[in-house]
């Protein structure tokens, strides 16, 4: 009873330290012509299978919570032509996939870009975007008094590995507005496992002991390089078939990620392993 009192009491604090969702942040016409627009590209517009019209995968608007009149947009759409686009869909090409990636702030009254991020996100067997793979996150990161970031969250659809030693989930980076760009400052998994025996999703023919480590990210008062310390809290339970996984108790760890200026980052030379490598996203 107590490791479940334990468990449900850190992830209300972690429905706290975010903020919740809007059950939907679909995009309407008009922000997306804004940055079709400014793209240049036709079909801007969520793909659709039947039709194979559309070049949008997954697409996620929100009101900037600082001013209603900004709209905060992330956009993952493929660039190549539609017949690429539905064998993609249909799993038929065995090549690594890619797919552009545009996160922007929009003037609603003017109808313009007034700041834009551009990436690309490379697909495999770990990475693949689909329709809600993308998330907007406008809790309050108040970095320094007139900077305050949002953040993108990105979830995969692919199926992954079949044992893999480790999976992470809930991909967030976080942006600030540098003029007409917007730079990212901060990126971590906030969903990670780490298999210490077996593999993480082995069936029941394999002994397994897996570490699951759910993160939250509080602001902090004390300062780098001008920016807010960030600290990652990573509530760690233990699960799997071998008998000693029951055993062990849910614990909380922390990490303080300082601003070098450019990104954050962690200043120990044995990071924890649920601070994540990789992104799919950078």
């Amino acid at each position: 009873m107590t490791r479940l009192v334990f468990t449900l009491l850190f992830l209300v604090n972690a429905l706290n330290s975010l903020n919740a969702y809007a059950a939907e942040q679909e995009c309407d016409a008009a922000a997306l012509k804004v940055i079709a627009d400014y793209l240049n590209v036709k079909d801007f517009y969520l793909h659709d299978f039947e039709t194979n019209a559309g070049v949008i995968v997954s697409a996620a608007c929100k009101a900037a919570p600082q001013d209603p009149n900004i709209t905060l947009a992330a956009v993952g759409y493929s660039a190549a032509d539609k017949k690429t686009l539905q064998s993609t869909a249909n799993q038929e090409s065995d090549t690594d996939q890619k797919k552009e990636l545009i996160v922007a702030m929009l003037d609603n009254t003017s109808k313009h870009i007034l700041s834009i991020y551009k990436s690309t996100m490379y697909e495999d067997a770990v990475v693949e975007v689909y329709r809600d793979s993308l998330r907007l996150d406008t809790a309050a990161y108040q970095l320094a008094p007139k900077v305050r970031a949002f953040g993108l969250r990105f979830d995969s659809g692919a199926r992954g590995a079949s044992c893999p030693d480790a999976w992470q989930r809930d991909d967030l980076q976080l942006f600030v507005r540098n003029g007409a760009k917007l730079r990212p400052v901060f990126a971590a998994p906030m969903s990670q496992s780490l298999a210490k025996k077996g593999c993480a999703n082995a069936g029941a023919s394999m002994e397994t002991l897996v570490e699951e480590a759910s993160l939250t990210i509080k602001v902090l008062k004390s300062k780098t390089n001008g920016y807010a310390d960030l600290m990652l809290s990573a509530l760690i339970s233990t699960d799997g078939s071998d008998p000693v996984a029951q055993t062990i108790k849910p614990r909380v760890e922390h990490e303080v990620m300082h601003y070098d200026g450019e990104k954050y980052v962690t200043n120990k030379k044995d990071a924890p392993w649920w601070l994540g490598t990789n992104w799919a996203l950078q």
